[in-house]
């Protein structure tokens, strides 16, 4: 047995071929992944379509979250305005429940300062109710309210509110059923108190 090796060595016209071609394919795999993938820079557009850019942006918002600063990308598509501010009001967590007799009304307000915001969920038990959302600055005559909007049948809501104004902002309801409904309210946000008006 032999113990040379048969093969024989590459020319170096082949050595330069082999490193011309491993040299051409390294820049093709920059351009199309690596680029795209781990800096967000797509050349020829290749990164997009294979979906690689998405990459590079979940990597920049973990990098975010650790407390890094990261340059924001020039192609971004929408851009957010983040809004941080200090209440005056304390955060509260109430829930109250109401019980309207056929043909009566009641209101519900809560104190807010403008801009404070709530998130309410109210729902009432036996059948629908007309309801009117609404707001009035402090002082404002009996007829001077701001509607935020009005429904003749509803049985539950929920959702988000910003007071635009410094007041009492709240909920009427009028019970147009023949018996009596129960109407469980739940608020939690940044208000000075919850209260039904006299």
């Amino acid at each position: 047995m032999n113990g040379q090796n048969s093969q024989p060595l590459p020319s170096l016209r082949q050595l330069i071929r082999a490193t011309a071609l491993a040299l051409t394919v390294a820049i093709i795999i920059l351009l199309t992944v690596v680029l795209p993938a781990e800096y967000g820079v797509d050349p020829v557009g290749a990164g997009r379509f294979l979906g690689l850019i998405e990459l590079s942006a979940a990597e920049t918002d973990s990098a975010a979250g650790a407390g890094e600063v990261v340059k924001p990308s020039t192609d971004a598509v929408e851009i957010q305005t983040v809004s941080v501010g200090n209440n005056v009001s304390p955060f509260r967590n109430e829930e109250q429940r109401l019980v309207l007799e056929p043909g009566r009304g009641i209101e519900l307000k809560a104190l807010m300062q403008k801009g404070e915001q709530v998130i309410f969920d109210w729902r009432a038990d036996r059948g629908a109710l007309y309801v009117d959302m609404h707001g009035e600055a402090p002082n404002a005559r009996e007829d001077e309210f701001t509607s935020y909007w009005i429904e003749k049948q509803q049985s539950s809501a929920q959702g988000t509110f910003t007071a635009p104004f410094e007041g009492s902002h709240g909920w009427y309801w009028r019970n147009r059923q023949d018996h009596p409904v129960a109407i469980t309210v739940k608020v939690s946000g940044f208000f000075e108190k919850l209260y039904i008006p006299n």
